[in-house]
């Protein structure tokens, strides 16, 4: 029999037909079947990246890998996992368990020994490995001074792969950002001039950007020098504060502004409306004494945070220290000299105006005395080159020159001919100006019109001229009586 050309084909075709049915019988088998349940012997491992919060919160965690692009990588943050009670993951009743507690109950059932991640790299990396089956509470342990450490979390590990349904996760992708905490504090001084005058100081700190606010509070410890007025608490953007929106409180000098639920709430609504939205407290209070007087606040973004302080700011308060000496011996101190302080050689002149330092106080002074030694010691005064935290030229316009002028001089002396212009660029106690009287009319004497010797010569030559008069009388009537004879 010949094998014709339309038999091999028909030979041909059929082991093609072969082929395709042994093929896709081979492709319904699987080449290996994933397990659906958690193998309880397995290890995961947390695989952390750590960046800071940007503008915007970006996509929840899946446990996958993220796209980072555009984010700053934190490094040397460390972060600690424990396990959190007895739940096996390996059971529904466990995931079950899982699923009814909120991260504070987690917080409160820890047990184990903490595993404890190496700190991030340059990339923002850290990972904590060889974790067992369980359900695992996150903190952030280690962490620099300038950022909010993140909010504790929870992780299962495993957890199920979102891109494979029917697969378990056990090596799990976290992204917890750090918000930055930074905060300034500025003091407004410059229209003070004396004690007892408004001194305010501004705090304006950064709202975490955070979907969770757990604390957010600012302290203020004021230097004893100041004196607690009142205190006003506003965001710069975003909805108005009232009065259950924070807790302000004073004790032993120190200003707390702590921040309830509802206030927290409109901290997240602030920043999610604008990424500049910040907290502001103004302090108002008053200088009591001299010095440089450096002031700071702390605030608390978050739960575990230990607080981050701004950059001291200083309100300067020093001292104009006279000395009054007889101007022929220097060595003669003058006690009993009356000065008053001005703001202007006018108002100096015309003697108006005086500066009154503690005004409306019980210690109000506007009238200073020279001592025993001659000293004039003028307290209270703000300093003439500083003036809203920062050093003046003398050409700024609020650098303060003062004028001192004598209202009342010593017993034998003249007054001061015209005031004398004074800075204040200290606190010490030190005589910073000498200044000398002359003796009454400059120590030359007045011719002595109203002397009681001239009146003694007078009276004596009246009695004289009367004694002349009268017998002068008694010669012209004797006179007259010898004619009539």
């Amino acid at each position: 029999m010949k094998d014709s050309p339309k038999r091999r084909g028909g030979i041909l075709a059929g082991i093609a037909a072969v082929a395709s049915a042994l093929l896709l019988a081979i492709g319904a088998v699987p080449a290996h079947a994933e397990p659906v349940t958690i193998d309880p012997t397995a290890t995961g491992s947390l695989i952390i990246h750590k960046f800071l919060q940007p503008g915007t919160v970006g996509e929840p965690s899946t446990g996958l890998p993220q796209d980072t692009d555009g984010l700053t990588p934190l490094a040397g943050i460390q972060f600690t996992a424990q396990r959190v009670g007895n739940i096996d993951l390996t059971t529904n009743r466990g995931w079950v368990e899982a699923g009814e507690l909120s991260v504070e109950d987690a917080a409160n059932q820890l047990t184990g020994t903490p595993y404890v991640s190496a700190p991030s790299d340059a990339n923002g990396l850290a990972t904590i490995g060889n974790l067992p089956v369980g359900l695992y509470y996150v903190t952030e342990t280690v962490y620099g001074p300038e950022v909010t450490p993140a909010v504790p979390f929870v992780v299962a590990v495993p957890t199920t792969n979102p891109e494979a349904l029917n697969t378990w996760l056990y090596d799990v992708h976290v992204y917890p950002k750090n918000a930055t905490s930074a905060a300034t504090k500025s003091v407004q001084d410059a229209a003070t001039v004396k004690l007892g005058d408004a001194v305010q100081w501004t705090i304006l700190a950064d709202i975490p950007r955070s979907a969770t606010i757990n604390r957010y509070a600012i302290t203020d410890d004021l230097d004893p020098r100041l004196t607690y007025v009142d205190a006003a608490v506003t965001l710069t953007e975003g909805a108005a504060l009232v009065a259950e929106d924070y807790t302000l409180d004073l004790t032993d000098g120190t200003v707390t502004v702590e921040f309830t639920a509802s206030g927290r709430a409109k901290l997240v609504a602030a920043w999610r409306a604008s990424t500049t939205a910040q907290v502001q407290v103004v302090l108002d209070t008053t200088a009591n004494a001299v010095g440089e007087i450096a002031n700071t606040a702390t605030v608390f973004p978050n739960i575990t945070s230990t607080g981050v302080s701004t950059t001291p700011v200083i309100s300067k308060w020093g001292s104009v220290v006279l000395e009054k000496v007889d101007s022929r011996d220097v060595g003669t101190k003058l006690a009993g000299a009356e000065f008053q302080v001005f703001l202007s050689e006018a108002d100096a002149d015309a003697n108006i105006n005086p500066i009154r330092i503690n005004e409306g106080l019980p210690s109000e002074r506007s009238v200073f005395v020279s001592d025993s030694d001659g000293i004039v010691r003028i307290e209270g005064l703000r300093y003439s080159n500083w003036a809203n935290g920062v050093e003046l030229s003398e050409d700024d316009a609020n650098y303060l020159t003062y004028w001192v002028a004598e209202t009342k001089a010593p017993t034998g002396y003249e007054l001061l001919g015209e005031p004398i212009e004074v800075t204040v660029t200290s606190a010490e106690d030190t005589v910073s100006i000498e200044v000398q009287n002359v003796t009454k009319n400059a120590g030359f004497e007045l011719p002595m019109t109203g002397a009681s010797g001239a009146s003694t010569i007078i009276m004596i030559a009246g009695i004289l001229l009367l004694v002349v008069g009268t017998t002068a009388v008694v010669v012209s009537r004797r006179k007259k009586n010898h004619i009539k004879a």
